[in-house]
């Protein structure tokens, strides 16, 4: 098992409104310090099939239409030097990349 945890209050009222209405819960899950992801709403973040976009060193949402994952955002991996901007899952453009994705 995988060590998840959510963080609160880190998506703006601007996205927040638009991912609750289609279904997606407005919080990023943490996965094993340096992954995040997002659920559909009433999800189990430990189940993989309920993850809507999943951020590692790339930004990925799941297409339903075609079943597969798309990479929407190249990510660089973080700037160390930048705190909250450290690594892979909390790199601030690949989460704005997946949530201007989703709420077009």
């Amino acid at each position: 098992m995988y060590i998840i945890y959510r963080e609160d209050n880190k998506i703006s009222e601007v996205y927040r409104n638009s991912l609750v209405h289609q279904g997606i819960s407005p919080y990023w899950y943490i996965l094993d310090d340096y992954c995040s992801f997002l659920i559909k709403i009433g999800g189990n973040p430990q189940n993989e099939q309920d993850r809507i976009a999943f951020i590692e060193k790339s930004a990925r949402v799941y297409n339903k239409k075609i079943n597969e994952w798309e990479t929407i955002f190249r990510g660089t991996g973080g700037d160390l030097s930048i705190e909250g901007n450290t690594i892979y899952g909390f790199y601030e453009p690949s989460r704005v990349a997946v949530l201007d994705y989703l709420t077009q």
